[in-house]
């Protein structure tokens, strides 16, 4: 929608998406051109995360766990637990601009009860 009067000129996007990013110009035409330059930035909530296991988990053995993260900007921070404790430094960030799906993997090794983090 357009808005117009004598010292005015609105413009109102909706169902704005992230298409609708980028520089908007402000013109006024007089003897000399004078122009403002807004910029517009799209956030989108990350969607709900899910988590895939490629295989079974066989003892001594490896298995991976992918958390997918569909949809987000600014990029979603992603953080592992086991039993309520997070496994520290396994925390990502993709620092990408597009709105993404993020991928986090993270090989676990349980020989003999203790953990072993690999591949994160």
């Amino acid at each position: 929608m357009v808005l117009f009067s004598p010292r005015l000129v609105k413009i109102a996007l909706s169902n704005v998406n992230v298409k609708d990013e980028g520089g908007y110009f402000c013109q006024l035409y007089t003897d000399d051109t004078h122009h403002q330059v807004a910029t517009l930035t799209v956030q989108v909530p990350p969607a709900e995360p899910t988590v895939e296991v490629k295989e079974q988990a066989v003892e001594g053995g490896e298995v991976e766990l992918t958390c997918i993260v569909p949809r987000s900007k600014p990029p979603a921070s992603v953080r592992w637990y086991r039993e309520r404790r997070e496994i520290v430094d396994f925390v990502t960030q993709d620092a990408r601009s597009e709105v993404l799906n993020e991928t986090i993997q993270c090989k676990l090794q349980d020989p003999a009860q203790s953990i072993l983090l690999k591949d994160c």
